[in-house]
């Protein structure tokens, strides 16, 4: 067995307005995820990242991502938890809000 020492750290964070045994919880959740030196990134459940100016941006290869692109869709921690809470409860799915899918039978999935 190794003596090496091991690190970890948290890297994701989930956030809906969704009970963890609803079934519809993964389409109404926003994950913040640590994209390293740059910072947090706030992910849609379509795999979009948010940007500075309230868009959700697709996001390209590392290879294609520009300075200018990583200052307008990196955030700290902070405002990364920030925008996840505002945006949580606001997804928008086939049509549905969260207040529909948290109604009685009014998720189907």
């Amino acid at each position: 067995m190794s003596k090496l020492p091991v690190h970890s750290r948290p890297v994701a964070y989930d956030f809906s307005c969704l009970p963890d045994d609803h079934p519809g919880r993964h389409h109404f959740t926003i994950r913040i995820e640590y994209r390293g030196k740059h910072g947090w990134a706030v992910v849609n459940p379509s795999g979009y990242v948010l940007d500075r100016f309230g868009r959700w941006d697709f996001e390209p290869q590392n290879s294609s991502r520009t300075d200018e692109w990583l200052s307008d869709n990196r955030w700290t921690f902070v405002e990364a938890v920030e925008r996840a809470e505002y945006w949580a409860p606001l997804l928008h799915v086939a049509g549905k809000t969260v207040e529909d899918a948290l109604a009685p039978g009014g998720w189907h999935g």
